[in-house]
């Protein structure tokens, strides 16, 4: 589901007892079964929204969806998106898109969902990291990407044009190999404010914090300027959140800001 008010003035989303057993089957890269197939799953993307507009997610669970898997190796690496809006001189935070196991050698196929923002020239950032799996692992943030060997964070491509990414279609792409080093990446706030159709993740939020009852996850934050992608209740897990923004709690919080270093839990 999306809900913005970029061609419009409407009010946001409020979603109520969400239960959901979306899977990645669900969206094959072939047959084709939608504009994007094999990138994912979706749950809410709040898209770009002013004025009073708000998004709010209750009950016991919410949107569980999932990112792109791949790769027949052991070694975990996962794939973010920085897009570089040009024209407006913005960008967003690294997005996550794909999760892939390599040989540490092999040809890897990085897809993502095309971002246009009417006639504004876009360009593309391709971040690579070990994948998170333990409390504490740090995203892709101001100061930890300082590129290196293997899932050391940092880039692996920059500045590649909407044309050569995308030529005329919706799916972008970009073949990395296992075994090329990581290049330092600045990572900066994110600040896109235009339009998306579509990003994996159970939560996506271009520009407004979600009111949640309980803690999505995986979620990808775009162009918060800092400010929380959610809002919860209860942490469900007490995991790390998107680089775009943070996730605060009632009793505990996430915190994590891509324009300032990692920090810690702590509490409210």
């Amino acid at each position: 589901m999306k809900s913005s008010n970029e061609t419009g003035n409407y009010q946001g989303a409020y979603l109520k007892n969400i239960y959901s057993e979306s899977s990645t089957a669900l969206n094959p890269l072939s047959p084709p079964k939608s504009p994007f197939p094999g990138l994912g799953i979706a749950g809410l993307i709040a898209g770009t929204s002013s004025g009073q507009a708000s998004f709010q997610i209750t009950g016991s669970v919410g949107p569980q969806e999932h990112f792109a898997t791949g790769g027949t190796g052991s070694t975990p690496y996962s794939y973010f998106i920085v897009a570089n809006d040009t024209t407006a001189g913005t960008q967003t935070s690294p997005m996550q898109v794909l999760n892939w196991l390599s040989t540490g050698s092999d040809s890897i196929p990085v897809r993502w969902p095309r971002v246009a923002s009417g006639t504004d020239s876009i360009t593309y950032d391709v971040i690579r990291m070990t994948t998170l799996i333990n409390i504490g692992d740090s995203v892709p943030s101001a100061g930890n990407c300082g590129g290196g060997a293997g899932g050391t964070c940092g880039s692996v491509v920059t500045g590649i044009s909407q044309a050569s990414a995308c030529g005329n279609a919706l799916i972008c792409t970009y073949t990395d190999t296992g075994v090329a080093n990581t290049t330092s990446y600045n990572i900066k706030q994110g600040t896109y404010a235009g339009q998306l159709s579509f990003w994996p993740g159970s939560l996506i939020s271009v520009n407004r914090t979600v009111m949640v009852d309980v803690e999505a996850a995986p979620v990808v934050g775009i162009g918060l300027s800092g400010q929380a992608l959610q809002s919860a209740k209860l942490c469900a897990g007490d995991g790390v959140t998107s680089p775009g923004g943070y996730t605060s709690c009632l009793a505990s919080h996430t915190y994590v800001n891509n324009a300032a270093p990692n920090q810690n839990r702590d509490s409210f």
